[in-house]
């Protein structure tokens, strides 16, 4: 929808909303605006509902790879391992959102694996399911889940995770296989358990490589004499292959857990600069400078989105000392929001010498990624946004 005020005076204003497109053109059926040149631009409001996704990262970000032997490539899952079981993707609009997915993600595997288990697995399964029920039974991804069970006095049983947990916790071996969060310097820590680490690696993608400083594989195994390690330098891979090195043979149950932390902070995985308005009216060029470069580009309003967002970790303490417990707190664009925060003075645009009777208006989301500046349209898809253009007579 699009409302104009076509009336002659000192002032014009245009207001222009938009569903589900990042992209506005609107032909008016008389000349807006004569002689532009004797006009400033500004944007009065600009609102918006539509959250940029935090890069540009897509397909499978982390995956979870079973071992096989040595001189062999990675074997495939069972059928009834669904892909997104091991394989991480999705797209995010914060870091919270990441890292509580990321999350889940490990622990739904976990819980899967202490259930479904894997073919010459190394060390014990104290939870694992019959081979005949492994296609069939039930798994519900909860805490506790009460199911009916003849042999047990109430005729129920708990198959929820909190009862393989307490299962192996009585066993004295690792209560989860595999978790992720984020210490006190807000970097990503990977906690892997020994029957993680004798029986799976964890493979990023180079986009995650990137932004947070991993290498190609994590992964940490021993074979009765050395342990080989992503940390150590090791290499998991034959040489120009994707085939293990024979020490991937003679790995062995270690006695201790591992942990992994990024070499970058989590504020990484959020690479966006700004939010354009882009036009094709009359309208002057702005110049911004990356690496000794100058660039021209020709857009309404530009809105750097570190102004509008915060990302902190509390640690939390007692008498007791420091807890293990860390809160964080995230402030971002979501939801309807006025971007000029009410100041219609935000931008100020003067104009070339034409007319205007079309308005041709796009979005556009920009990511400072692999040392440049790319940009995207911005995911409008289920979002709306308005911008109201004020035009002020020179005098």
């Amino acid at each position: 929808m699009t409302t104009a005020n076509i009336k002659g005076g000192f002032a014009k204003s245009i207001q222009i909303t938009r569903n589900h497109d990042s992209e506005s053109n609107t032909t008016l059926k008389q000349e807006f605006l004569k002689d532009t040149e004797k006009y400033v631009l500004q944007v009065q409001n600009f609102y918006t509902s539509a959250a940029s996704k935090i890069n540009t990262h897509v397909g499978v970000l982390f995956a979870i790879r079973k071992f096989g032997p040595g001189g062999g490539p990675t074997p495939a899952y069972a059928n009834y391992y669904r892909q997104s079981d091991y394989e991480f993707s999705g797209t995010f609009h914060s870091v919270s959102d990441f890292v509580f997915r990321l999350q889940q993600f490990f622990h739904r595997f976990g819980f899967l694996f202490y259930k479904l288990s894997v073919p010459n697995l190394v060390g014990p399964n104290l939870t694992v399911l019959p081979a005949g029920q492994k296609a069939t039974a039930p798994l519900n991804f909860y805490k506790n889940f009460q199911t009916p069970d003849g042999t047990q006095l109430h005729g129920t049983s708990n198959i929820g995770w909190s009862q393989s947990q307490a299962v192996r916790k009585a066993a004295g071996v690792s209560e989860n296989l595999c978790t992720a969060g984020i210490n006190s310097n807000n970097k990503l820590e990977f906690i892997l358990s020994p029957s993680f680490l004798a029986n799976f690696y964890i493979e990023v993608s180079p986009g995650m490589q990137e932004m947070l400083g991993l290498a190609p594989q994590i992964f940490s195994f021993y074979d009765n004499a050395v342990t080989f390690s992503d940390a150590t330098g090791e290499v998991l891979f034959q040489a120009g292959t994707q085939n293990f090195v024979n020490d991937v043979d003679n790995r062995i149950i270690t006695a201790y857990e591992v942990v992994r932390i990024t070499g970058f902070s989590v504020d990484e995985l959020d690479s966006r600069l700004s939010l354009d308005i882009q036009c094709t009216f009359p309208n002057s060029n702005k110049i911004s400078v990356l690496n000794g470069k100058e660039e021209h580009e020709y857009i309404l309003a530009r809105f750097i989105l570190n102004d509008y967002k915060t990302f902190k970790t509390n640690t939390i303490s007692d008498d007791n000392g420091i807890r293990g417990t860390r809160s964080i707190t995230e402030n971002m664009v979501i939801g309807l929001e006025d971007l000029t925060r009410g100041n219609p003075n935000v931008e100020s645009n003067f104009l070339l010498p034409g007319s205007i009777r079309q308005f041709r208006i796009g979005l556009f989301s920009r990511y400072f990624e692999g040392g440049k500046i790319i940009t995207k349209k911005t995911d409008v898809e289920d979002g709306f946004w308005s911008l109201k253009l004020l035009f002020s007579k020179k005098v």
